[in-house]
């Protein structure tokens, strides 16, 4: 399977195509934006990612306070408060996108809700889900509607949801990245589980398998990803570790992202002159997709539930102006994005009254005969 994307090949016998994630690692400055597509460009990387969203779309707004902590200190604030920090202003994408393109990078984002898949539409040439959006089926196949290349990440989920997002995708779009992943904010080595891509290649003849790593290593982790067969190594960077933000301390600074450069293309020729390269059972792992605690505690933060837009009475016919699809926060757990549509052909009483962005739950629902 191989993806074109202006002069640039994806998988098959192609060269890995590696991707610089600016994430929100920008810290709403347009400038330190360009200055990491300058670095992306200058290691030799193929691609420069984003992320677009509204905090609107993301987050209730009582999502609650994160709590985390880096090497230096520990961090609380309010989530909803600091995804609306984090926002790209409109104006920024033609700019983006030109410096990008004048780089020969291909550009593009994760998106995370349809407005901004609509809005941003044409500065973006992959659309790409995030992990924690694998289940918003609603959103997959809105994107895969729109004709360009799809990518999704597989941290925190099953293989059952991974083939899931899949045939969802699949129904519309047959260019198809699907990237191993573990959400860990740095993933250690021991959880780095190379096998899975083998997994994934097996199960997924037809996509391009690659792989979004989360350790702060320059070396084996990213170079024996592709020994293992990974056709798409993505990276989040940075200009300093040291600079504010959550994202920043695990990141590559342009030195570090030049060393990961050109040390996978090192391994690419090693593979092409039949030269062994070693890679050590810690990295490979076991050939099955098992969550790391880590994952398990962010598949309840992070991952989406339908919930209200407002507060409704018991007994009150559901639409879809009463329904958004957002993430949990500290709220708990709801029903699965999947029954958005489902709940939006308006068939369902509620069986108590619920107030703002609740998350609904099924024993609260009733289906009218």
């Amino acid at each position: 399977m191989t993806i074109k994307i202006a002069d640039k090949k994806i998988g098959g016998n192609e060269p890995c195509f590696i991707i610089a994630e600016i994430g929100i690692n920008h810290n709403n400055d347009l400038e330190i934006a360009k200055k990491m597509i300058d670095a992306a460009a200058d290691a030799g990387c193929d691609a420069v990612k984003l992320q677009a969203f509204k905090a609107s779309k993301m987050y209730p707004v009582s999502a609650g306070k994160l709590e985390w902590k880096d090497k230096e200190k520990k961090y609380s604030y309010d989530i909803f408060k600091s995804n609306e920090s984090y926002e790209i202003p409109n104006n920024w994408w033609p700019k983006l996108y030109k410096h990008a393109k004048s780089k020969n990078l291909v550009f593009f984002a994760s998106v995370c809700d349809e407005d901004s898949a609509d809005e941003f539409s044409k500065y973006i040439e992959i659309f790409k889900a995030t992990s924690f959006a694998i289940t918003h089926l609603p959103l997959l196949k809105h994107i895969a509607k729109k004709g360009k290349p799809i990518m999704f990440s597989t941290g925190t989920s099953t293989m059952t949801e991974i083939k899931e997002a899949y045939d969802a995708v699949r129904v519309f779009n047959k260019n198809i990245m699907i990237l191993h992943c573990i959400s860990e904010y740095p993933a250690p080595a021991e959880s780095t589980n190379l096998a899975t891509i083998r997994l994934l290649k097996d199960n997924f003849p037809e996509a391009v398998i690659g792989f979004s790593d989360h350790s702060e290593d320059t070396d084996k982790v990213p170079v024996s990803a592709v020994v293992y067969g990974a056709k798409i190594i993505e990276k989040h960077i940075t200009l300093d570790r040291k600079m504010k933000g959550p994202d920043h301390f695990f990141a590559l600074e342009p030195q570090m992202l030049k060393k990961m450069v050109k040390n996978i293309r090192k391994a690419e020729k090693d593979i092409a002159d039949d030269k062994k390269i070693l890679i050590g059972p810690l990295l490979i792992g076991k050939k099955a997709r098992s969550l790391t605690e880590s994952e398990k505690y962010l598949r309840k933060f992070a991952r989406r539930s339908v919930m209200t837009k407002k507060a409704l009475k018991k007994g009150h016919m559901l639409q879809k102006d009463d329904i958004i699809v957002l993430r949990n926060g500290k709220k708990g757990q709801g029903l699965a994005p999947k029954w958005y549509d489902i709940i939006s052909y308006g068939s369902y009483l509620l069986t108590r009254d619920v107030e703002k962005e609740h998350p609904l739950k099924e024993d609260e629902l009733k289906k009218i005969e």
